[in-house]
């Protein structure tokens, strides 16, 4: 089913959110253009079959995320994660994931990118390569591990910071 992918998907958005500012039970809004929901939902379909698709996934995740609302806007759409979803997933969460010690490590001052490379292959077989943007110079992510996104770094010499994509938004992007 679709919707299991996309649970998670917004489960680990919302780890990451709270990775990165803490808790906050208040309601988060989270955008998808249509092509990473067809890409999360394993599908190709137009705006209309998505909004069909997605009839369903408010009834599947209310024991969970609570009474989650989707809206959209042209192609882009918008899942409205009630504060009782963003507890849920504080909650039922670990706090030793990957996710919180990336962030936890990226924070820290003077942190290079051979200890980012060390935290990525304690959880899972690693790839690392250069990349050729101007938006970042390092992709990682996992042959075998914890989550399938591609994280790309970007050292300014002062700071690393990074971005996560799933791998079909990353290709759509073309870097």
């Amino acid at each position: 089913m679709p919707y299991t992918r996309l649970a998670q998907n917004i489960t680990d958005q919302i780890m990451e959110e709270q990775a990165k500012l803490g808790f906050d039970e208040k309601e988060i809004r989270l955008y998808y253009p249509l092509s990473s929901l067809c890409h999360i939902t394993e599908t190709k379909t137009d705006i209309a079959g998505m909004e069909s698709l997605l009839q369903g996934f408010a009834g599947a995740v209310q024991s969970t995320l609570g009474p989650v609302n989707c809206t959209r806007n042209d192609d882009r759409f918008c899942f409205h994660i009630p504060p009782e979803g963003v507890r849920w997933v504080h909650d039922h969460t670990p706090e030793d994931t990957f996710i919180r010690k990336l962030v936890s490590l990226i924070v820290t001052p003077g942190i290079s990118m051979a200890e980012i490379e060390a935290l990525f292959k304690e959880h899972g077989q690693i790839t690392v390569k250069p990349m050729d943007s101007d938006e970042f110079d390092t992709l990682i992510y996992f042959r075998q591990g914890p989550d399938q996104y591609y994280y790309c770094f970007q050292d300014d010499g002062f700071d690393i910071r990074y971005h996560r994509f799933l791998p079909g938004d990353y290709f759509d992007f073309g870097y």
